[in-house]
């Protein structure tokens, strides 16, 4: 017995998950949103005027581009801010977008040791205690006396940041059975955009940046009291050996869901090999070698085209804060797009169609004129929302669609390494904007490619629509006929892991697919397999391998 056989037993998304959901997306849903994107009111720079020794004046300007030759700088806002407490404009409007780069550099280093930590420590805990420490740096930046401190704490949050998010999201999947992963993280997307509209609101009503700050701080101290409520992730635990505990969380949310587990759970199975694998056993193989690369390309063009849209809805004119809300409220309808084709087309066509999608109205802002009439301009602002619309709806696929290709063994820890990748480019999106100074619509351009090239690559990706997660990389890539390029360039601290060649579900040929339907149910019907192993397993020989 695996453990979603028992998840089909207990309720797979039952009353008791559902209260689990509930309060995680409330919690680090909200949170997570506005810890984000709040820089984008308190960095926010407003028009001004540079007064000049001679008493001439200049508008949104410095003399000589220097801010040190105004002899006062005037802001047409009482709405304080990172730039207007600092006079943070000409020469010095570096450092407020520098401060963006430092936190998405952060979420870079967050990502990479945020896998490593949660896979070892577990996820709940992970998510309490690095979420009590990012409000700590929240608080520094509240407090901060220079733009420099500012910036270093912009950087250690984000450092501590993507790891409550990773591990939290992780952690809600895994609580839940295969048929509902999709559900689950297209709820905690929806969630996610509702905290974008609630910090929309929340900086209408400061008036200053440092009182924001202190909101966000408010609004997160619910976040660690989730260890009083969350259980850990069973699977989790029976990765790691802690077979007891994980019997009592499903015991928990058997009882919750109206269904007792009085079935016995002395053969419930845990992977053997999770202590011997890592992301670098999953490259050695060929497959898994091109599903990280594809998956690596997809990851860093929707956070690139996510962010970099995102900014851009700041240009359509009309109120900050409402365009702001509005840029929450539109993914709204991306979360139900993918709520109701998900499942219904798989996500490969899924992720295939909306890059495709995305790129259709980058390109669509490229080619339409930016000095039009006002038909012409909607027409292009509607190309804008589209291209939004679309990566947020990608933004939630690509999140399940990686989560169920990595083994339970490693999932964190690959989850954690793409993100890592895809974090990258955060460091570009505060500059995207300077494209058009070179070539006009250059952004568009840029973005507009690399969503066609996503959407040319996703095809090539397994499909896990309603399919059981697998454990071990050695179930993953069971049908695997050799070593990667990699292979040899990787360290492996133990004998070569013997790939299964099973032939159910491969077609042969250019563009053979894998289905790892049929690769689970035969792993699953030979005689004295045991989750985690492929110990029993005939070869093409008619020998066993072991792991």
């Amino acid at each position: 017995m695996n453990i979603d056989d028992v998840y089909s037993h207990i309720g797979q998304f039952g009353p008791q998950q559902k209260k689990y959901m509930a309060i995680s997306y409330v919690t680090l849903g909200f949170y997570a949103a506005v810890a984000t994107f709040n820089q984008q009111f308190a960095c926010w720079e407003p028009s001004f005027q540079c007064e000049h020794v001679n008493g001439s004046v200049l508008v949104d300007q410095c003399w000589d581009g220097c801010a040190d030759h105004c002899t006062a700088i005037v802001f047409n806002t009482s709405y304080s801010t990172v730039v207007t407490e600092w006079e943070l404009v000409c020469d010095r409007a570096w450092q407020p977008r520098s401060a963006q780069s430092a936190f998405m550099l952060g979420l870079v280093v967050s990502a990479l040791m945020s896998g490593p930590l949660s896979d070892r420590f577990g996820r709940l805990r992970l998510v309490c205690v690095m979420s009590a420490a990012s409000l700590l740096t929240v608080g520094t930046q509240a407090l901060a006396g220079s733009v420099e401190v500012y910036i270093v704490a912009r950087l250690v949050n984000g450092a501590l940041h993507m790891g409550v998010v990773l591990a939290g999201f992780v952690l809600q999947q895994e609580l839940v059975g295969p048929e509902y992963r999709a559900i689950t993280g297209n709820l905690s997307g929806c969630f996610f955009s509702v905290g974008l509209m609630v910090l929309a609101g929340l900086a209408r009503v400061c008036s200053s940046w440092r009182v924001l700050y202190g909101a966000t701080v408010a609004l997160g101290c619910s976040v660690p009291l989730l260890w009083l409520y969350l259980p850990e992730s069973p699977r989790w635990l029976l990765v790691r050996g802690h077979r007891e505990q994980a019997v009592r969380v499903l015991r928990t949310i058997a009882s919750g869901n109206g269904r007792p587990l009085t079935r016995d759970l002395s053969d419930l199975r845990s992977p053997r090999s999770a202590d011997t694998e890592d992301i670098c056993t999953l490259l050695r193989t060929r497959r898994g070698a091109l599903w990280v690369g594809i998956q690596m390309v997809a990851w860093f063009t929707v956070n690139l085209g996510f962010y970099s849209l995102t900014a851009a809805t700041g240009t359509v004119g009309g109120d900050r804060f409402v365009n702001f809300a509005i840029a929450g409220f539109v993914d709204l309808p991306a979360h139900l797009l993918v709520y109701f084709i998900l499942d219904r087309f798989g996500r490969r066509r899924c992720l295939c169609g909306l890059f495709l999608g995305g790129a259709l109205g980058c390109l669509g802002v490229l080619v339409l004129p930016a000095a039009a009439d006002r038909s012409q301009l909607s027409a292009r602002t509607a190309c804008l929302w589209l291209g939004k619309l679309m990566m947020s709806a990608v933004f939630t696929t690509v999140y399940v669609h990686t989560l169920e290709i990595f083994p339970t063994s490693v999932r964190n820890r690959g989850i954690s390494t793409i993100n890592a990748w895809a974090r990258l480019s955060g460091l570009f999106y505060p500059f995207m904007v300077t494209l058009d100074s070179v070539i006009p619509g250059l952004q568009y351009a840029v973005l507009g490619g690399l969503m066609l090239l996503s959407g040319a690559l996703a095809p090539l990706l397994p499909e896990t629509a309603g399919r059981p997660l697998f454990a071990t990389v050695a179930q993953l890539v069971g049908a695997e006929a050799g070593p990667s390029p990699l292979h040899g360039l990787l360290r492996d601290d133990s004998d070569r892991i013997e790939s299964v060649p099973l032939t159910a579900g491969l077609e042969d040929g250019p563009g053979a697919r894998w289905d790892g339907r049929e690769v689970w149910k035969e792993l699953q019907e030979t005689e004295d397999w045991e989750e985690g192993s492929t110990d029993g397993v005939p070869t093409a020989d008619g020998r066993t391998c072991d792991t």
